[in-house]
């Protein structure tokens, strides 16, 4: 079984290669955080963690102490950190992963009242429900593809208002 430092460092590895792939330089011997962050804003969003596990792993690897062994230990919970941020950069959010179901999609109509609205977000967790216009609908019942950009508004429900 491998310690969670030995871990940690296998992770950044992986860490490493994945960023410098995103950054154009596959086969750098550098972690090109900056290269990638201005290519990718999945690389960009979690730059200051990127940087926080380099200088991390810096320190195990390049130790500017003269006594034996590490001069920081990682621990369980900073190595499951960065796995996830590994698996989060192999793997990014997609439509699919964030969206609502066509089922469960909630809508509101300009009619409708915006307390009543407010409350059927609170209680059912929605932080946005789209405004459908009703008059922009064609004979056959659709939105006609020219109508799209202006058929819903948002409401945006904080508890802070």
């Amino acid at each position: 079984m491998t310690s969670p430092t030995e871990g940690f460092i296998r992770t950044f590895e992986d860490i490493a290669s994945e960023v410098n792939r995103r950054a154009g330089e596959p086969e750098s011997h550098s972690f090109e955080i900056e290269r990638a962050s201005g290519r990718e804003g999945i690389v960009k969003k979690n730059r200051a963690l990127l940087i926080y596990i380099r200088d991390v792993r810096n320190a195990l690897q390049h130790p500017k102490h003269r006594s034996d062994g590490d001069a920081i230990q990682i621990s369980k919970a900073f190595l499951d950190e960065a796995l996830a941020l590994l698996n989060h950069l192999r793997n990014p959010p997609t439509a699919n992963s964030v969206g609502v179901p066509r089922k469960e999609v909630r809508t509101a109509k300009l009619t409708d009242r915006l307390g009543d609205l407010a409350d059927k977000m609170k209680q059912g967790g929605f932080t946005h429900i789209p405004i459908l216009d009703e008059r922009r609908i064609n004979s056959a019942g659709h939105y006609e593809q020219g109508n799209l950009q202006v058929v819903c508004q948002f409401i945006n429900f904080s508890e802070g208002r």
